[in-house]
């Protein structure tokens, strides 16, 4: 399938004549770029050995063609290498997908008043070819291939798919909105990494690709036990203002290696990890006030309108739950709230 190919426009050979006509047209987030020239997005196409014009699909809300080379355009914006591009296509795959709800996500990730972002979490031996760190080395915000890949997918999102200040109305703006891309820690995890939990060989190289709020710090030095530890974290992720907690979301877990470890030396599987959580992760009805079940899903208030004191789930299955392991060392673990597509429809295979 062949589109339109990107639009090419003659300006003065000057970064800063460059950026402010970059600025000008609204196709920025703020900070400097590479200019775009013809040169440098075809030594990232040439990394590819795709056709420009190859037609990757739409992305939301506007329903903006993306293309190979306009997803090169922003790469090369972002600070990329060309080595890069596999999984920023991958990563667009995601983004273009017509299944399970993803243009819904996409778009009220792009239109909402929420501080929702996307989050690429790659997995398999790419992680290390292209020097993805998992937290280690600056946790995504100060080390380049984290930093410009998830930068790239931001840009090719508001791009391609929206206007920045039109269709991005954040209340509260924060950094992540501008790029957020980790490594599983494979290495370091005591259990199965992501993409393998979902059925690809360890040596495959993936990309998922969350719609989620900013992370949520958990860190807790009372608990002498890891099912205290379970506990308090499943109380800390179903407060009643969080969305996760009525069972509208796919609520996610990061352990930091250390607690992770703790966890599985106790005797936790993963799958264990998601149905403790089910089963404590829990808030009282009462606790959400009278009005609350109008607002959830219909599905859902039946089963938790009728006593205060019934006990309402995060999840409606254990399944439900995403348990990652990233970071360094340190007795730290995150929450990140409010992904509400399916893994297997936001992870991607990445062709090298």
């Amino acid at each position: 399938m062949t589109a339109q190919s990107a639009k090419v426009v003659e300006v003065p050979d000057d970064v800063e004549t460059i950026y402010e006509h970059l600025d000008g047209e609204g196709l920025l987030d703020g900070l400097p770029v590479i200019p775009p020239t013809q040169e440098r997005v075809k030594r990232f196409l040439d990394a590819t050995g795709r056709n420009a014009d190859e037609t990757i699909g739409y992305i939301e809300p506007l329903g903006g063609l993306v293309t190979v080379e306009k997803v090169a355009a922003n790469a090369v914006m972002a600070g990329c290498r060309p080595e890069h591009m596999p999984v920023l296509l991958a990563a667009a795959e995601v983004l273009c997908d017509t299944r399970g709800g993803l243009p819904e996500r996409v778009n009220e990730t792009q239109t909402t008043s929420h501080s929702k972002h996307a989050l690429l979490v790659v997995n398999g031996p790419i992680r290390k070819k292209l020097g993805i760190t998992s937290g280690e080395k600056g946790n995504g915000v100060s080390w380049r291939a984290n930093a410009t890949i998830g930068r790239a997918i931001q840009l090719t999102m508001m791009n391609l798919g929206g206007f920045p200040g039109v269709t991005e109305w954040k209340t509260w703006g924060f950094y992540v909105n501008r790029g957020y891309c980790m490594a599983e820690n494979e290495e370091q995890s005591p259990w199965e990494p992501l993409h393998v939990e979902y059925g690809y060989s360890a040596s495959d190289s993936t990309v998922t690709v969350l719609l989620v709020e900013p992370p949520h710090h958990m860190e807790l030095s009372w608990p002498s036990t890891n099912e205290e530890l379970l506990h308090a974290f499943g109380r800390t992720m179903s407060a009643p203002a969080f969305r996760d907690s009525y069972g509208d979301c796919l609520p996610i877990v990061v352990f930091g290696p250390d607690q992770a470890k703790g966890v599985a030396k106790s005797g936790f599987s993963k799958a264990d990890v998601k149905r403790y959580l089910f089963e404590h992760a829990r808030t009282p009805y009462r606790e959400f006030g009278t009005n609350a079940a109008s607002g959830w899903k219909p599905y859902w208030r039946k089963f938790f309108s009728h006593d205060p004191n019934a006990m309402v789930p995060m999840v409606a299955r254990p399944e439900d739950f995403t348990v990652l392991v990233i970071g360094g060392p340190g007795p730290q673990s995150l929450h990140i709230p409010h992904n509400r597509a399916p893994i297997e429809f936001c992870m991607r295979r990445i062709q090298v």
